[in-house]
């Protein structure tokens, strides 16, 4: 169970980039407050209200582009796209203190794509953000659920909840992943019972 604690660690890393949430039952308005910028959700209309930080607006804009493309991308298993969006000098700093290059992050993300049979659902909330020329750092909390082949080949559905920090770097081709951290608040049910990381 350890590998897949570790599994399901990068998957974080990797899913962590919609701001609508795919769920139909979430129809609840939101109201999350970044640096003063008011991001109201509904279904699936995001829609960002501060005249007076127009380029962290901006930012979050091309952002949610990006994060629609992902999860697109993770849809259609298109692994040419989700690797489009990471920075070559990407890295992730893990809680047991691995730390992973663009190389292990690639891998990772093929891995991912050949266990995930299905996506049922998946969320992402910036619960904080700062823009600094073309760089943008956000406090995002992520849900996924999903089913998905564990390495005896056995089926389960996987729901994992993250509250992590992302920053992003805007490149002549779009803004690219550069760098995850500082997980926190992580919850994983397989089968809806709790993860135990130290059973084998």
């Amino acid at each position: 169970m350890r590998n897949l604690s570790l599994a399901i660690t990068i998957t974080f890393l990797l899913l962590g980039v919609n701001i609508l949430t795919t769920n139909a039952q979430e129809s609840q308005q939101r109201l999350v407050e970044v640096e003063q910028t008011k991001i109201k959700s509904k279904g699936n209309v995001v829609r960002m209200v501060n005249k007076s930080k127009p380029l962290l607006n901006a930012a979050l804009a091309e952002l949610q582009t990006v994060f629609a493309a992902r999860i697109e991308a993770y849809a259609k298993k298109d692994y040419d796209t989700l690797v489009s969006q990471i920075s070559p000098d990407f890295s992730a700093a893990l809680p047991n203190g691995q730390t992973l290059n663009y190389e292990q992050i690639k891998t990772y993300m093929r891995r991912n794509l050949e266990r995930f049979i299905s996506i049922e659902s998946q969320s992402i909330t910036i619960e904080n953000a700062m823009v600094n020329g073309n760089e943008a750092v956000i406090d995002a909390r992520q849900t996924v659920s999903r089913t998905q082949k564990f390495a005896d080949g056995s089926v389960h559905n996987v729901a994992t909840s993250v509250l992590q920090q992302e920053t992003w770097v805007k490149t002549a081709t779009g803004w690219k992943l550069k760098s995850v951290g500082s997980e926190r608040e992580q919850s994983t049910l397989v089968d809806g019972k709790p993860l135990n990381p130290n059973k084998p």
